[in-house]
């Protein structure tokens, strides 16, 4: 019997038409790399460019993977492997078929994320009466935030995967076996091709599938379940045989490893250092990782975050459904009880990933919410709205009657509340027509890196965060590790970030003050990196000279000194338990698949005897490259709580260098050097430095170069041990770079040099 259209189908239909025509306003508005946050046109990007190498280099010769190299072909193949491709596969199909603008994929997304709401609606329905399906759809698609990711390529169809998974299986409960067999395929089908999309939003939809069977939602068997889960495993399975079609099984192997621990905040591994030398992209470099993250620390800003992003009190309101349901929740349909364990189920849904995935949490607030918590809160706030209006406004006298226009109004007032303060207003995103019409220019980015490739069909080169000081040293572009970008970068673009108009401030400040300015808009600037303005004052390390540093240099060895006058520095500070289970891990991996741990792991130090006093003392002269008056390298000699050598702050970035004159007489060859991180903030130490000699304190010679992978967790001494049997007068300490969020270094506690002897083994 064909089932007629009610006036909740037909106002669920309305508002979805409201939705239609508002988003093709913006997108008329907005046609080109919207911006609504740094996330939005980033998305748009890394999907538009695979689709468009997909397109043109063809889908099996890239293994069905996300590639998002650019340029000649030997910068080919630069995979994402971490998650699954049929996002950036459909942009492919598009561009196949005449839709080679971004513009017009919008309108595909757009589309999509219509039949998104509608099955959203047709959900809540099954769950719920379809009046409250009716507010729920409205709480839903009336956020800002919902509104502004409604058109961005990457998630719209993702989103209506799922709701048509869950829809369909919750119909495939119903009577009659061949519309049982024909529902249950379809929920199969939507739910493979979810889990092919984007592993972030498969927990929802397979813990609702449970959920629903073991809080007695729907009468289902477990086998059908299992059916459904096996269609998502199929998808999985189907993605990781094409990573290991592509990089070998071994590779494989370490890469998911590192995915999880990276993930899940276990800590940060030798593991990364496998991208440095695989066709295998990890947009998020080794010292940049939190690692170990505490949800703890997270979950205020969490929760605050979700305030603003639903309406304010969706926590009291969850908790008030479920105390209260007899008042706050209606009582058609499945009834109050089946709802409030949806609610119940929801919440479970929706919080999982957030609590198990944390370091991805803290990476990826907005996006992530969108689809894992939207739902959960549309529904919420839609049951609650159609309880107060049945059961106090309808059927209660007077004083019901004002009790419900109260509640009501307190709730549409939380929503309007967050929604205000979460309100960013829409943007194109700047610069984009200047990029178009530089052609294949060799750009540095502070921004997104695939935006400019797109462009400009040449790699990238992307800050990531960096102090623009380190570009030509540091900057990373979008291609395979084995080849190397020779050309030196012409132009720097710095947008502003959407988010934040301030935003990394010291890149237009340090490069207006360095370079020409060959165009400034709305928004952004361009900086012609060839036309320095005043060379003498550059205090930079460029991309040869790093690369001489790193590679070429011999590198210091961890060594140890011990001095029992000073047992504080020297115990080595035991790792977190996340830190000391990501190693097991990590090691055992490395074993199976025949890696040389020695070549990744950072060596034990080993001991070294003392033949001279510590020969960084005064009364030797000391130089420094930059201070702060409170903070002389001289505090060097003497490190404590409150002595520290601090670089000026307007250096910060630049490498920094801390000199000492031992005399004209010193016959001693310094071959060990020991350093202390400052104790309150010591992750502001260096990363990578470089050892120097010299006879004169103007020409100098490299000895060797320390790097300090690992951030450090305590104010503790570390020392390595090299090559030198020159006693030079003077010596140099070269800070190339540190681990701070822009790679910069800041402070250094204490320094130590010697003349040691390694015990032979």
């Amino acid at each position: 019997m064909r089932t007629r259209f009610s006036k909740f189908d037909w106002t669920a239909l309305g508002l979805v038409t409201v939705l239609g025509v508002l988003l093709f306003t913006v997108w008329w508005n907005f046609p080109f790399y919207k911006s609504f946050s740094q996330g939005d046109p980033y998305l748009d990007a890394n999907q538009y460019l695979p689709g468009r190498n997909f397109a043109e280099r063809g889908f099996f010769r890239e293994y069905l993977l996300a590639e998002y190299a650019t340029g000649p072909e030997e910068a080919y193949p630069l995979w994402y492997t971490h998650n699954p491709p049929l996002s950036e596969i459909l942009s492919g199909v598009y561009y196949r078929l005449g839709m080679e603008d971004i513009s017009q994929q919008r309108v595909a997304a757009i589309l999509w994320n219509l039949l998104a709401a509608w099955f959203f609606y047709l959900l809540a329905k099954q769950l719920a009466t379809p009046r409250a399906a009716v507010f729920s759809l409205a709480v839903y698609i009336s956020n800002p935030v919902y509104i502004a990711w409604s058109d961005n390529l990457f998630v719209n169809h993702q989103w209506a995967f799922a709701l048509m998974a869950l829809y369909f299986f919750l119909r495939a409960a119903g009577p009659g076996e061949r519309r049982t067999r024909t529902f249950t395929a379809l929920s199969a089908v939507f739910f493979f091709l979810l889990c092919y999309s984007n592993y972030e939003y498969v927990p929802f939809v397979a813990l609702f599938f449970i959920g629903a069977k073991l809080l007695k939602l729907r009468e289902v068997p477990w086998s059908r379940i299992g059916l459904l889960l096996g269609a998502g495993a199929a998808a999985v399975l189907l993605h990781q045989l094409c990573v290991i079609r592509a990089v070998g099984m071994d590779l494989w192997i370490l890469d998911k490893a590192e995915s999880l621990l990276h993930r899940t905040g276990l800590g940060i591994t030798p593991l990364m250092e496998i991208y440095r030398q695989a066709p295998i992209l990890m947009w998020e470099e080794h010292t940049l990782l939190h690692g170990s993250y505490s949800l703890t620390s997270f979950w205020k800003n969490f929760y605050c975050h979700l305030e603003n992003f639903f309406g304010w009190g969706w926590g009291p309101t969850l908790a008030a459904a479920v105390i209260f349901c007899r008042f706050l929740l209606p009582d058609g349909g499945p009834g109050r009880k089946q709802i409030r364990r949806t609610l119940l189920l929801f919440f479970g849904a929706a919080v999982f990933w957030f609590v198990v995935f944390v370091q991805h949490t803290a990476d990826h607030q907005w996006g992530s919410t969108a689809l894992l918590f939207g739902p959960f809160a549309a529904f919420l706030f839609g049951t609650v709205l159609a309880g107060i209006y049945e059961n106090l406004f309808l059927r209660k006298g007077t004083a019901g009657k004002l009790i419900g226009i109260l509640l009501a109004a307190a709730i549409i007032g939380g929503l309007i509340a967050g929604r205000i303060s979460g309100h960013r207003p829409l943007r194109e995103y700047p610069g984009i027509e200047t990029l178009r019409k530089c052609g294949e220019v060799h750009f540095v980015t502070s921004a997104i890196p695939t935006v400019v490739s797109a462009q400009t069909g040449v790699p990238a080169g992307w800050m990531a965060g960096r102090h623009p000081a380190l570009m030509f040293s540091h900057a990373r572009y979008l291609v395979n590790p084995g080849y190397e970008v020779h050309s030196k970068p012409t132009l720097f673009f710095s947008p502003q970030h959407p988010e934040h108009p301030r935003f990394a401030p010291f890149y237009d400040d340090w490069l207006s003050a360095r370079f020409e300015i060959i165009e400034k808009g709305d928004r952004y600037t361009i900086y012609n990196l060839l036309e320095p303005l005043d060379p003498g004052e550059l205090e930079y390390i460029d991309r040869g000279r790093f690369r001489e540093i790193v590679d070429r240099l011999p590198r210091g060895r961890p060594a140890e000194l011990p001095d029992p006058s000073r047992r504080l520095y020297h115990r080595r500070p035991e790792p977190e338990t996340e830190e000391k289970i990501a190693a097991a891990i990590v090691g055992f991996l490395l074993r199976l698949t025949g890696r040389d741990l020695e070549e990744i792991a950072e060596p034990d130090p080993s001991p070294v005897r003392a033949l001279t006093v510590n020969l960084f003392t005064p009364p030797g002269g000391l130089a420094a490259s930059s201070r702060i008056p409170e903070r002389p390298p001289e505090s060097l000699f003497r490190p404590g709580p409150d002595k520290y050598w601090h670089v000026d702050e307007g250096k910060i970035g630049q490498p920094a260098w801390v000199t000492i004159d031992l005399g004209p007489d010193r016959t001693e060859a310094i071959n060990f050097i020991r350093t202390l991180p400052r104790e309150d903030i010591p992750r502001q130490s260096f990363r990578t430095a470089v050892i120097q000699g010299s006879e004169d304190g103007k020409s100098w010679q490299d000895l060797a170069t320390v790097i300090q992978d690992r951030v450090p967790l305590a104010a503790q001494w570390n020392g390595w041990i090299f090559t030198n049997e020159t006693p030079y007068r003077y010596y140099r300490f070269l800070v190339v770079d540190g681990h701070e969020t822009n790679s910069a270094f800041y402070s250094l506690g204490g320094l130590e040099l010697y003349r040691v002897l390694e015990p032979a083994e």
